[in-house]
């Protein structure tokens, strides 16, 4: 069953499509007829657009159809076939062209430009909005990376001044990627990485209180129980600074 909206739009869509064909319609009016009706359809545009330009354009090609008449009540050789062929002339190749070019504005057609693109499916929103978590996975994974590299340099001005691993810490001036300090981040912080429970946190939490800093990953799987399917993952997120 169509939902409203795609009810809507298919409406829209055959409005859009009627109204097409219309303007073609119109716009072939100095070809079919062989340019004696060109000026209907610009008497028809005078009407909808109700411009200046409109209006002369329309008695332009009343004008033509009246050398047409003027020259056919001439003799056939003579200045009678330089009015009918300058009224040919006018109303069916100029009337053609001039239609053409003017087809969109007097029809409130939109431009190839202006056409929006069909709406996305189901699979391609999920598609994108997958690609957008990648690309935002990637960026966070970079920024974990920097920082690592910045605290493995200089410790100190990591803690102190960058704060990195400290998510808890409302000042701190940068975004690490989510890494996590485990000798200074308190339980509430220490459970959010891989692998890590309540229990463990505490058990990590108690363990550095007595003054046993760990210095990397394995010397704290060495004390501490650490489910170890989760040891890659918890090695991507953990920090361990002095």
């Amino acid at each position: 069953m169509a939902t409203p909206n795609e009810t809507s739009q298919d409406t829209a869509g055959s409005e859009r499509i009627i109204r097409s064909l219309k303007s073609w319609v119109w716009a072939l009016t100095p070809a079919y007829t062989m340019g004696l009706l060109t000026a209907a359809p610009f008497l028809i545009a005078a009407v909808k657009r109700k411009t200046i330009w409109m209006w002369l354009s329309a008695g332009l090609y009343i004008a033509a159809f009246v050398s047409i008449l003027i020259g056919l009540s001439l003799p056939v050789y003579g200045i009678g076939t330089i009015y009918t062929n300058a009224g040919f002339l006018v109303s069916l190749f100029g009337g053609s062209v001039h239609t053409l070019c003017i087809r969109r504005i007097v029809w409130d057609l939109p431009s190839k430009t202006d056409i929006a693109p069909p709406p996305k499916s189901e699979r391609q929103n999920l598609q994108d909005h997958l690609n957008h978590t990648n690309q935002t996975i990637d960026s966070r994974g970079e920024l974990r990376t920097k920082f690592r590299d910045i605290a493995m340099n200089d410790p100190m001005y990591a803690k102190l001044t960058l704060k990195i691993g400290r998510p808890d810490l409302a000042d701190r001036p940068v975004d690490d990627g989510g890494l996590v300090d485990v000798n200074h981040a308190p339980v509430d912080v220490l459970v959010t990485l891989p692998g890590i429970n309540a229990a463990v946190a505490q058990h990590i939490n108690d363990h550095v209180a007595g003054g046993n800093t760990f210095t990397d990953i394995y010397e704290m799987t060495h004390h501490i129980p650490v489910d170890t399917q989760y040891l890659h993952i918890l090695d991507e997120y953990a920090i361990f600074l002095p």
